[in-house]
């Protein structure tokens, strides 16, 4: 386990007095993890570590910036100030990057782990979790993009978020999500198969998926989730036309949208939800990639979610 000691008056310095944990009876915060389980944290993604530091003592929670820094090579509180110069890495071991969930899933003074990295590297972590403890312990892991192929091996309930967000949203959402919450973004029916469905069968069903290219990373290895009666979510960021027509052959191989013509049929997802299609969607290609969806969907209902994906105002979905 790591010290924490001094943590919350290093960040009670950091902030202004008035959100300055106060008295004896405040509750004490949280302590969540800060991860990078993908590819090395951008400059800019460092840079916001102040800021989220801030948000996150707003909602009760603290960040325990040290095992990252650890990773990072440099001081935590060097890490906690910006600008924050980093040796040059394309790529820190896997196993090192494993290590921090593991710890953090056995540590009971961690109430969660958010992850702040994207890119390409996340599923070289896989053959190093704990995946029993992760079990036991049940410590809510939330992060984005690439971390949807872990959020997706994880065996009990995560949330796609992405933490960036958190400087101007803020983490109450976390909170909730640390609650026990259910955490759903809007939905509005897209095919007449969705509009027949009631949506609150898709909202009270079990989530798969987040960023397409990043969650298939998952297919043909032992952690691929059961989507029987499960919803697909589906966004994506650089995708084009033709790269979500080949990612959706490739669920509708593994037989992700089931082989019967009946919606309810004993195999497959119930439904699916789309996100943004950020590359896509500025295209003004959206409503034909919809079109391609429904086809591979077939009868199955299908939503769209337009609040959830990369950009930096997206909402949080609970996954599993």
């Amino acid at each position: 386990m790591w010290p924490n000691s001094r943590l919350l008056s290093h960040y009670t310095g950091l902030m202004s007095t008035r959100e300055a944990p106060q008295g004896a009876n405040t509750p004490r915060p949280l302590r969540v993890v800060v991860a990078a389980c993908s590819d090395p944290p951008t400059p800019a993604a460092l840079a916001e570590i102040p800021s989220l530091a801030h948000a996150a003592v707003r909602s009760g929670l603290v960040l325990d910036l040290r095992p990252l820094a650890t990773l990072l090579g440099i001081p935590h509180q060097q890490l906690a100030n910006a600008p924050v110069t980093v040796p040059a890495a394309e790529r820190y071991p896997p196993q090192q990057r494993a290590d921090i969930v593991n710890r953090a899933i056995m540590d009971p003074g961690i109430a969660g782990i958010i992850d702040i990295s994207g890119g390409d590297l996340a599923n070289e972590v896989l053959p190093y979790i704990d995946f029993a403890a992760a079990r036991t312990h049940r410590t809510l892991v939330a992060g984005y993009s690439d971390n949807s192929c872990l959020l997706g091996a994880l065996p009990t309930r995560s949330l796609l978020w992405n933490p960036r967000t958190g400087t101007t949203r803020g983490f109450d959402v976390v909170r909730r999500a640390l609650s026990g919450a259910r955490i759903r973004p809007h939905i509005t029916p897209w095919n007449t198969a969705a509009v027949v469905c009631d949506s609150s069968t898709i909202t009270q069903a079990p989530w798969y998926g987040g960023n397409l290219r990043c969650f298939l990373k998952l297919a043909g290895t032992p952690w691929f989730p059961d989507l029987t009666h499960a919803v697909l979510l589906i966004e994506a960021l650089g995708t084009t036309m033709n790269a979500l027509a080949t990612f959706l052959a490739q669920h509708r191989a593994l037989g992700t949208f089931g082989g019967g013509s009946q919606y309810g049929a004993d195999t497959g997802v119930l439904g699916v939800v789309v996100g943004q299609l950020t590359a896509i969607d500025k295209a003004g290609m959206r409503q034909h990639a919809l079109a391609l969806i429904d086809e591979y969907v077939g009868v199955l209902p299908l939503f769209e979610a337009p609040s959830i994906g990369h950009s930096r105002d997206s909402d949080a979905a609970t996954l599993g």
